[in-house]
């Protein structure tokens, strides 16, 4: 039962923060995908600059993001029912 609840939680607060997350930025004028860009920009910066990221490359970034976050939820969720 607990588990079932845990699965069920983990996957409301994925919706809410794909969904909210994105509707938040989009009020504010701020692209996902530009965030993530910059994110990339400050973490590969070694005196030269990297090339242009492609709006294909970008989705791919946002797909990569979230595959993390819901690997990461699954498994705290497996370890908590362990």
């Amino acid at each position: 039962m607990l588990s079932f609840k845990l699965t069920q939680l983990f996957f409301v607060m994925t919706f809410c923060i794909i969904i909210f997350g994105n509707a938040y930025a989009n009020f504010f004028g701020i692209k996902i995908e530009d965030a993530l860009y910059m994110a990339l920009r400050i973490q590969t910066m070694s005196g030269s600059d990297i090339e242009p990221i492609s709006p294909e490359h970008k989705i791919l970034m946002s797909f990569q993001y979230i595959l993390a976050y819901l690997v990461t939820s699954g498994l705290i969720i497996l370890s908590i029912n362990i």
